[in-house]
């Protein structure tokens, strides 16, 4: 079959890079895609937000599956076209403390399969101080987060908001992305997608072993139920984001600069693009304040850190930097 995943970010890149492992692909798009996935895929010059064109071009390939990445894809062809604008807006009425937890479930509009649990770090600089960004690194599994902790939030968070969409009359079917907090009062939710998070899925896919695809279309055409359980690499897998000078300061970035390293990666580093571009004459410059995810996998945390961490330092561009303490809590 034929694969559209939308968006142009490191989460997509990870997105088409599991696609294409897939024995039920023939072929996989990414629209817009990036300097990254166009060496897997075939990027589209179609934003993610174009519902028009995006549906007009799976209609021509005859496209078997359609992955949304980035929250404008899905504001654009689910929520907008579905509730309006209704639900955005939210009251904070507590404050909170405590470890934070992402966790991503696949469901078909009544089962909820859970995948491997990560924690993102927010915050531009070591130390968990500076603005917040759209993450700066992640890893997985996290630090003091088990089983049950994982079943408990399926159970209490994901299950009854799936049951609810359903009675309402608007059952969903894809992923869910719970981002929680683990309070000495239980178990909070402080946000509700309805995507990958970024860069939680550049930590979560490279540790499933199972068909990603395969278990998109059981959830696409209501089959979770009997699909088989999924499979998980052991290894701990850690991701670094390496931004654009001034991330997230939008007036402050400048783009453009050429990018060097990426050919002298260490032995097991993935770099998964998102704010790159390929310039003719000049090759990949930047585009975008997160710029690349370095990702490593290891035995222990501690040896995916470092993995992840000796890729981030090959980077280089003008103004290049990451955070070196991602996943430092669980070494």
């Amino acid at each position: 079959m034929k694969v559209l995943v939308i968006g142009s970010g490191a989460r997509e890149h990870a997105l088409v890079w599991k696609c294409v492992q897939s024995d039920l692909v023939e072929r996989v798009y990414c629209a817009p895609g990036n300097g990254g996935t166009g060496g897997m895929a075939r990027n589209i010059p179609i934003g993610a937000a174009d519902v028009v064109r995006l549906v007009d071009f799976a209609k021509r390939e005859r496209l078997g599956l359609i992955v949304l990445g980035p929250e404008a894809a899905v504001d654009a062809m689910l929520v907008e076209q579905r509730f309006g604008r209704s639900g955005s807006k939210i009251v904070v009425e507590e404050r909170l403390e405590g470890p934070e937890l992402s966790l991503l479930g696949v469901t078909d509009g009544t089962d909820v399969i859970a995948l491997a649990p990560a924690r993102d770090y927010k915050r531009a600089l070591e130390g968990d101080v500076g603005a917040n960004t759209g993450g700066m690194g992640a890893y997985s599994p996290p630090k003091d987060v088990d089983d049950a902790v994982v079943q408990e939030v399926v159970d209490c968070v994901m299950r009854p908001a799936v049951r609810t969409l359903a009675e309402s009359g608007n059952e969903f079917r894809g992923v869910l992305y719970a981002g929680l907090m683990l309070t000495p009062k239980g178990i909070r939710t402080l946000e509700f997608n309805a995507r990958f998070g970024d860069p939680e899925a550049q930590v979560v896919l490279p540790r499933l072993e199972s068909d990603f695809v395969a278990l998109a279309l059981a959830a696409a055409k209501g089959g979770l139920a009997t699909h088989p359980d999924l499979r998980w690499n052991r290894q701990a897998c850690v991701g670094v984001v390496v931004a654009s000078a001034h991330y997230p300061d939008d007036v402050a970035m400048t783009f453009g600069h050429r990018i060097r390293g990426l050919t002298e990666m260490p032995p097991g580093v993935r770099i998964f693009h998102a704010g790159t571009r390929y310039e003719p004459g000049v090759g990949l410059v930047t585009d975008g304040g997160r710029v690349v995810t370095s990702v490593g996998l290891g035995d222990t945390v501690a040896e995916a850190r470092e993995s992840a961490l000796a890729g981030a330092r090959q980077v280089r561009f003008e103004g290049a930097f990451f955070r070196s303490d991602i996943a430092e809590e669980a070494v």
